[in-house]
């Protein structure tokens, strides 16, 4: 802290009296945290007599402590350049110095209000001050400058913004818990880290919930503040924490739930990247939420200024010593192998009774998937999660999925969480400056594939889901329309060409297809006028099209990373690129060809990542 000593207007006729008082009166400034330093205070002296009535006697002076503070807590609300408080010390036994300082402290106490307390602590810069006498010998007129980060004009904005977002997150009825992760959801997803502003100490607005809400980019302080913000104007009681962690100065919240505080840390929780693929052929992105509700003890690199260590501050302010008991959706990823997979991963604390749980996903085009727990991917040692994937076809990739998570005695506890593939990949291209050019190109590339599935679907005979309700995939890069995307991948695909069977008797016709709903197949089909002996027909399933009866053999397996491997089938060699071959070369609308196209480019995309990163 900074003590500076009082200024003091020098009226001739108190003067001996107020320079007395200059030397027992101390002003503490509020701490300023900030990402790295804290910002300077700045002195200057005004004329007090300019806010308060040309005679004193006309002056109303607060006669309590309590009063002022709420007075100056307003002033400082309309963000008032200077803020004139009356004091008439008469009404009490405090002195001059012990009331200043009271007013000043109290502007930043917990109020329970939004813009107040915290809020107020972190949204100014520093502070000037002075003191001059009233009518009488027990009368004064404290002054209060701050130097703000934000304009009146930018608050009431920002008001509006949350007031706005808040409806829209639907939290009347919700309990705390809901509230806390619909809002700190929101943040995490719609706030970038101000990377351009960070060494730019001339630049305070990043400090702010303003800049955080309707610019979408703040430092660290900016994240705990907005927070602040919203969760208190939702009901839900919460603090701004500053310390230092590894990377410098930061701050944090903690949030109450239920009896208990927990730890939040949005900055963090917004750029917890990790990217990854297995061996066995499935490229992966995740996003995961570490920093969510956690105790001290799961809650590294976090050191807090001594001011929270203290007892006081501990007594107001009970805290966990276990992660939140409710299991909770903390991150997402996508994994492709033969299907598109949305994954959800979900963090178990200690404790919890998973006995029985399972997970309903319902999909905004109507369909129903139920996942059993035994199916999940057991992260316990490493996340201490579960993943439920999610598989969905080229045409749901902007369809919102919820997932519910069913868990506790009989199934009866249930938690909530809604996303999509494409918000993913929107979320990769958006930061594509932090990514390898290779997973950016996977993301643009699984938007295209089902923005073009979706343009084949209006066709007579397009993609065999005919559902209709789908949410419209957004087009990442749109092909040339001289052509020349088709020319390019048929130049690809030719040496896949379909290989058709010799040698085998009775044969007819032979056809094929392919088949791209939530996994992708390769239906070969084999017409006899008599099945010949030592076929093997048993491998075959009997199926009857236009009346006649065919031999279909199914090839299934099939990842984008696998996409040209050929198989042989009694002699006929094929692989899904047999099929974008013949559809290219072959009289087919348009939109089907482009259809094939972003197959291929999303197949190569996958495979480009992978090898990358094997």
């Amino acid at each position: 802290m900074n003590n500076k000593a009082l200024h003091i207007k020098q009226n001739k006729k108190w003067l001996s009296v107020l320079l007395t008082i200059c030397m027992v009166i101390t002003l503490i400034p509020a701490t300023v945290m900030a990402d790295t330093a804290k910002a300077p205070l700045s002195y200057k002296m005004d004329d007090p007599a300019a806010a308060v009535s040309a005679d004193p006697a006309d002056t109303t002076y607060f006669t309590n402590v309590e009063d002022a503070a709420k007075y100056v807590r307003k002033q400082f609300a309309e963000r008032a350049s200077d803020i004139y408080v009356p004091y008439d010390l008469s009404y009490g036994d405090k002195d001059l110095n012990t009331v200043f300082n009271e007013i000043y402290q109290a502007v930043f106490e917990e109020t329970g209000v939004g813009n107040e307390g915290d809020y107020n602590r972190y949204h100014y810069a520093g502070v000037d001050y002075g003191v001059d006498y009233g009518d009488n010998v027990d009368r004064f007129i404290f002054r209060y400058s701050f130097t703000y980060y934000t304009t009146k004009e930018q608050e009431e904005e920002l008001a509006g913004k949350i007031s706005q977002v808040l409806d829209s997150l639907k939290l009347k009825g919700k309990s705390d818990y809901d509230k806390f992760i619909a809002i700190y959801d929101y943040i995490v997803e719609n706030v970038d880290y101000d990377d351009l502003h960070f060494s730019d100490d001339s630049y305070k607005l990043k400090y702010t919930a303003y800049a955080a809400m309707c610019n979408g980019t703040a430092v660290c302080q900016g994240y705990a503040n907005l927070l602040y913000r919203m969760l208190w104007e939702a009901g839900v009681p919460n603090r701004i924490i500053a310390g230092d962690t590894p990377r410098g100065g930061h701050a944090w919240n903690i949030v109450k739930i239920g009896d208990y505080y927990y730890n939040v840390d949005a900055t963090w929780d917004s750029g917890y990247i990790m990217t990854y693929t297995t061996n066995s052929g499935t490229a992966e992105i995740r996003h995961t939420m570490n920093w969510r509700l956690r105790c001290d003890e799961n809650f590294p690199d976090h050191s807090p200024e001594s001011r929270f260590t203290e007892a006081s501050f501990i007594s107001q302010h009970p805290k966990s010593t276990t992660d939140y008991a409710n299991p909770s959706f903390m991150g997402h990823a996508i994994s492709l192998s033969d299907e598109i997979g949305v994954k959800f991963y979900v963090y178990v604390p200690t404790g919890t009774d998973m006995t029985g749980a399972y997970m309903d996903f319902v999909i905004s085009d109507g369909r129903k998937i139920s996942v059993d727990l035994s199916e999940a991917q057991d992260e316990m040692s490493s996340l201490s999660a579960y993943v439920f994937t999610c598989p969905i076809n080229a045409l749901e990739v902007a369809d919102d999925i919820t997932a519910t998570l069913h868990f506790g005695e009989n199934g009866t506890s249930t938690t909530k969480d809604t996303y999509s593939a494409q918000s993913y990949c929107q979320y990769i291209i958006k930061y594509s400056d932090k990514y390898q050019a290779s997973v950016v190109s996977l993301a643009s590339a699984i938007m295209n594939y089902g923005y073009y599935m979706q343009q084949q679907q209006s066709l007579p005979d397009g993609w065999t889901d005919k559902k209709t309700n789908h949410n419209p995939i957004t087009c990442a890069n749109a092909y040339a329309a001289d052509g020349s995307d088709l020319s390019r991948v048929a130049s690809e695909t030719s040496q896949y060409a379909f290989v058709y069977p010799t040698g085998i008797r009775n044969l007819e016709r032979v056809a094929y297809s392919m088949t791209l709903n939530s996994k992708t197949k390769i239906n070969l089909y084999f017409k006899f006028s008599s099945v010949p002996s030592g076929f093997p027909i048993d491998a075959f399933s009997e199926v009857t099209i236009n009346g006649d009866t065919w031999y279909q053999y199914t090839i299934t397996g099939i990842t984008p990373i696998s996409y040209k491997a050929q198989s042989d089938i009694t002699g006929a060699k094929i692989c899904t690129l047999s099929y974008v071959d013949a559809v290219l070369n072959g009289n087919f609308p348009e939109a089907k060809k482009y259809a094939m196209v972003a197959y291929y480019d999303y197949c190569d995309a996958a495979y480009t990542y992978w090898q990358t990163t094997k």
